[in-house]
């Protein structure tokens, strides 16, 4: 955390660099704290143009808060990471994670988004 307060504000990039370490820290311990510093990093990484970096790591958060069971904040994270996906051009990635999406969809029976899981699958 000290290499994130000593970090001049304009270093977006190696900001979120130090965000990253410090989710991936405490991923094990705190899923909360994890989000935390992963939602600020992801932030940081879009502000500095690496689009591919912060899908993957919205894609890491999603797939954290499936096995922690929480299924709702985790369509949240998929989605984001296949927005994240689309605009850094890369539509594969970006359609398996809405596949995925409308998997938890079903599964979290949030009937409103049904229509959107038939047009993606």
């Amino acid at each position: 955390m000290r290499c994130i307060e000593c970090t001049a504000p304009d270093e977006d990039g190696e900001m979120a660099g130090y965000y990253l370490e410090a989710a991936h820290c405490i991923k094990n311990v705190s899923t909360n704290k994890f989000l935390g510093y992963a939602k600020t990093a992801i932030e940081k990484f879009c502000i500095s143009s690496r689009i591919s970096q912060a899908a993957s790591l919205a894609k890491e958060c999603a797939e954290k808060l499936e096995e922690d069971h929480d299924y709702e904040e985790a369509l949240v994270y998929y989605e984001k990471a296949a927005e994240l996906y689309f605009t850094d051009e890369t539509p594969t990635q970006g359609n398996g994670l809405l596949v995925k999406a409308s998997d938890l969809i079903v599964l979290v029976r949030d009937y409103s988004k049904l229509r959107t899981a038939i047009k993606v699958i």
